[in-house]
This record gives C-alpha cells, sequence and structure tokens, in this order.
C-alpha cells in the first residue's frame, strides 16, 4: 500500500492543480452567464465549464486525501513491531 501512495510533492502539485482547473470552469461558467445571450451555445459553454469543475474537485479531493488521510492510514494500518513486544 505504501508504493501505491504519492510523494508529498506530487500530492500537493495535484491539489493545487485541481484548485486551478475547479477556478477556470468556474471562470467560463460565470463568463458564459454574463456575455452570451439564452442559447444552446451558452448551455453547452456551461456544460464545459461544470466538466472542468468537476474535474478540477475530483484531482483537488485525491491530491487533498493523499496529503492528510493516507498518512494517517498508513500509520494505523502499518504492522508495528514494538506494539506487540509491550504485552
Amino acid at each position: 500500500m505504501k508504493a501505491r501512495t504519492p510523494e508529498p510533492e506530487v500530492a500537493l502539485k495535484r491539489f493545487t492543480t485541481g484548485g486551478f482547473v475547479f477556478c477556470a470552469g468556474l471562470m467560463v461558467i460565470l463568463l458564459a452567464d454574463a456575455m452570451l445571450t439564452p442559447t444552446l451555445q451558452q448551455e453547452l459553454t456551461t456544460l464545459l465549464g461544470l466538466l472542468l469543475m468537476g474535474l478540477g474537485s475530483f484531482f483537488a479531493l485525491m491530491g487533498y486525501l493523499a496529503i492528510s488521510l493516507l498518512p494517517i492510514l498508513l500509520f494505523l494500518l502499518e504492522p508495528s513491531h514494538d506494539r506487540s513486544d509491550r504485552h
């Protein structure tokens, strides 16, 4: 399990990239609402923004979990020889 966890630098990069992609999707939605008339083009542009927001959320969540939750789980699930000696 330890080999599958990313390095902290990779996880932080994934988290920040996800945040930027999320913000880009939000910007696409806001600009489509402000600058385009209510047509099919506006709806498709908004859909693109929603897809970007979803993708960014997923990457940010994966990066955040790798930074915060996985080290705790590895610590708790890792077999420790020191604990078994104490009885």
